[in-house]
């Protein structure tokens, strides 16, 4: 019974949010939506061909990279299920987007350092890290900000997609330019998405 209440107070809270104030948050939460899936795609797409091109790997040993992170990936989301509801998820997708900054901080220092080992590192940390981001970032509009309708997670699916459409175009460019724009790009849109959580 209490809790049939307080969603309704959030619901009614939500509603009362002024023009200007609504407009902002969901264009915050478009932006977040488009700069997530757009590291999240990337990463996985470009691991493999990051790997091959700074490192010379083999392609069967760069692949391996991509499974780990999916493996992590797995694993993260099964844990995530569990521990997600224990805390206050603000504070929570702040800290998971935190440890995404380090992991691409980890891979930027190693590779201009030559130190191969920071992919595996990499991989592990952001595929863990990465799990359980989307679905918590649905749960936590809908607490902290404003009702998820249709219409709402129509612009966070929208803005999402428009994120896994850009950013390759950008990356693949650029990555022709040298590898090590791919560290550069994700660390520079991980920051991005931190500051967007820490506003």
């Amino acid at each position: 019974m209490e809790t049939k209440q307080k969603k309704e107070t959030k619901e009614d809270n939500n509603c009362e949010l002024p023009k200007l104030l609504r407009i902002t948050v969901l264009i915050t939460v478009a932006l977040c939506s488009s700069v997530y899936t757009a590291l999240e795609d990337s990463f996985a797409s470009f691991l493999a061909t990051f790997a091959v091109k700074q490192y010379q790997w083999d392609k069967a040993v760069a692949s391996y990279a991509t499974s780990l992170y999916w493996a992590s990936f797995a694993g993260g989301s099964l844990i995530g299920i569990f521990i997600a509801p224990l805390f206050d998820l603000s504070k929570f997708l702040t800290f998971y987007s935190l440890m995404i900054v380090s992991s691409f901080t980890v891979l930027l220092l190693t590779t201009l350092y030559g130190f191969d080992g920071g992919i595996w590192a990499s991989a592990a940390i952001c595929g863990f890290f990465m799990s359980v981001f989307f679905p918590l970032f649905f749960a936590w509009t809908e607490e902290d900000f404003l009702h998820v309708s249709a219409r709402v997670t129509a612009l966070i699916m929208l803005s999402g997609s428009s994120g896994v459409i850009i950013n390759p175009i950008i990356l693949g460019k650029l990555m022709e330019v040298s590898p090590v724009w791919f560290c550069y790009i994700l660390l520079g849109e991980s920051i991005v998405l931190f500051l967007l959580f820490c506003v």
